[in-house]
């Protein structure tokens, strides 16, 4: 079974497994190595796939031919299927029947300096458009419910949709109706703004937003062509995703998924526990960066001719720089401590102070191309 051990720390390395998980499917191996040498049965809580109830002694037989083939696939199996579910969101809510329906809200003449929404269940895609008015498209499905129009009025009911005091509001706090909203607004600057959901993505695109606060549990969180001042983003199990992006401070922290930032930030600060991170900093502007992921790799990429005093550690995986011009201060290579300190284009100002640190996966610096 060495072949499946040489799996699971791949699978360590990709973030696609935590060290608790993997020690788990380890001792599983050791079980099932033992089981097939002395004959012994293994207590396994994964279901059987190859169980005939309508004959005992096919049903025994079955029994031990999937232990002896498949049991360690269907560990893989198992873990593959949890991973994907959370690397995907996959959270989708089932309450049943339902009947779709639909509503716009339109506003003409309406300034608004920021936003703010707080959804339980659906998706949300803000975007500026050349008009003067706000168009809010709303498509939903509402559970337990299959006449038209009481869906509608139950939507209607549960929507809270309101200007205050130059704001823009839209609230459903409601998981029993599963709301898409696509919002367009007037091309203007919108200060401090927020958007908070449970379940499904975020989406930003082509905004210019100082001050803004992204909220999810389960759901994809983009934010493309977006410029800012001061940004936190977080979830608990979703991929972020920042795309040509401005911002002077940006804050990302997520549990399970991936993060990818590709733009200009003057400081930024990545955390996840599960997950890779991927780092395309752009612009000679950026003077901190800091990233951080307990299972999973960090691969960053920036200017080759840009200032950098930087810091990459690992406990198990590789840790590389590959700038053209880059110094070695520092460097171990224990057996669960590698470590590098490098210094590049010491001559140049001003400097980026760059830290990157992984429990289980690889660090690399690269140039960008």
């Amino acid at each position: 079974m060495e072949e499946e051990r040489k799996r699971i720390l791949k699978m360590i390395e990709e973030g696609m497994l935590s060290a608790d998980e993997a020690s788990e499917l380890l001792d599983a191996l050791d079980d099932a190595e033992k089981a097939q040498t002395n004959g012994k049965k293994i207590q396994s809580d994964l279901p059987s796939t190859k169980v005939d109830w309508k004959n005992g002694e096919q049903h025994q037989k079955d029994q031990n031919d999937a232990h002896k083939h498949s049991t360690k696939d269907k560990i893989f199996d198992f873990i593959d299927s949890t991973v994907k579910k959370i690397k995907n969101a996959d959270f989708d809510f089932n309450f049943g029947s339902y009947k779709e329906v639909s509503h716009i809200f339109q506003y003409q003449e309406t300034p608004i300096s920021s936003f703010q929404i707080e959804i339980d269940n659906g998706s949300v895609d803000v975007q500026t458009w050349n008009e003067n008015e706000i168009r809010i498209e709303c498509q939903a499905k509402v559970y337990k419910i299959e006449n038209y129009d009481l869906a509608r009025a139950e939507l209607l009911k549960r929507l809270k949709v309101q200007m205050d005091n130059d704001r823009l509001n839209i609230v459903l706090g409601t998981k029993k109706i599963k709301a898409d909203f696509k919002i367009f607004l007037p091309n203007h600057i919108y200060q401090s703004s927020a958007i908070k959901m449970f379940n499904g993505p975020v989406s930003l695109k082509d905004l210019q937003i100082p001050s803004l606060k992204v909220k999810t549990s389960n759901g994809k969180i983009h934010l493309q062509q977006v410029e800012g001042e001061d940004w936190e983003i977080e979830s608990m199990n979703s991929n972020i995703c920042l795309e040509r992006v401005k911002s002077g401070k940006c804050e990302i922290e997520t549990m399970n998924g991936s993060v990818k930032v590709d733009g200009e930030f003057k400081k930024i600060d990545s955390q996840l526990m599960n997950g890779n991170i991927q780092g395309y900093l752009r612009g000679m502007a950026t003077h901190s960066g800091y990233f951080k992921t307990t299972t999973g790799s960090i691969h960053l990429h920036v200017p080759a001719d840009l200032a950098i005093d930087g810091e990459l550690k690992s406990s198990i995986g590789n840790v590389k720089c590959h700038l053209p011009n880059h110094k070695v201060m520092k460097s171990e290579s224990e057996v669960l401590k590698k470590q590098v300190h490098f210094q590049s284009n010491v001559e140049s100002t001003p400097f980026l102070y760059l830290e990157a640190e992984s429990k289980t996966g690889s660090v690399r610096v690269n140039p960008l191309k």
